[in-house]
């Protein structure tokens, strides 16, 4: 204010809404962010479950014909449909209700398959996406997600 007059220059004004935008701008962007790993942390616990039922499933499975006798020896490899798992309530069913984080606008499907290789007696898990063209900025060719690599993994939903 200047010469005793009320109300605000138009400086004024301008420094304080270039500080409010500022502002807005960097919450907007954190605020972003914090819903963008929440939703990572949300798909990465689904497949950490998937793989933890399908890692169980072929252990309980040793005398059923889904593994052979992978449970019992030191190496292989099985296949694990999502219905093994549902069947056997190891995975709930409402899972057929939810979006799949690796495909565009699909839901978790039946024929879905979780695959478990045994090495040395060490099992790891893993699931991919055939046909996949990921156009997720930096992961061209990426269609898969294992237990080696879901903390990192940033190409949710990038399948067509």
């Amino acid at each position: 204010m200047k010469n005793g007059k009320n109300g605000f220059t138009l400086v004024e004004m301008l420094v304080c809404i270039a500080i409010i935008a500022a502002l807005g701008v960097t919450i907007g962007l954190n605020a972003t962010k914090v819903l963008n790993d929440t939703q990572n942390n949300d798909y990465e616990e689904i497949f950490g479950d998937l793989f933890d039922a399908a890692k169980i499933f072929v252990e309980l499975s040793s005398s059923e014909p889904y593994c052979g006798t992978m449970s019992t020896s030191q190496n292989g490899t099985c296949n694990v449909k999502l219905e093994y798992l549902v069947q056997k309530g190891l995975v709930d069913k409402e899972i057929y209700k939810q979006n799949n984080p690796m495909r565009k606008n699909e839901k978790f499907l039946d024929g879905d398959i979780i695959v478990i290789t045994k090495t040395n007696g060490k099992k790891s898990a893993s699931y991919s996406v055939s046909e996949c063209t990921n156009d997720v900025s930096g992961c061209s060719g990426i269609n898969y997600v294992n237990d080696s690599n879901i903390k990192d993994y940033k190409c949710w939903g990038g399948c067509n």
